[in-house]
């Protein structure tokens, strides 16, 4: 893993303003290895401190349990990747 590079992980972001006061973020994240779910946290926190610091602004966070991580068969994965190209 790269510095400041979260390698295998995704994460969706969803924005809701409730008003100019407030804001709700909903984000879907997702990692390759179990392992990750440490460092992934922890860095999502920072950034969204760290984001909030800059314009005055401060973050509560409610975690969810994340599913389980999909490892996919290497054969199918040829497959699904051999059909798209």
């Amino acid at each position: 893993m790269g510095q400041g590079v979260l390698e295998g992980v995704d994460a969706i972001f969803g924005v809701h303003m409730a008003n100019q006061a407030t804001a709700r973020i909903g984000v879907s994240m997702r990692t390759v290895a179990d392992e990750d779910w440490g460092v992934l946290g922890s860095r999502a926190t920072d950034i969204v401190e760290e984001t909030c610091a800059a314009y005055g602004a401060t973050a509560t966070f409610e975690w969810a349990d994340g599913y389980p991580v999909i490892v996919n068969d290497d054969d199918v994965a040829q497959i699904g990747y051999d059909a798209a190209v």
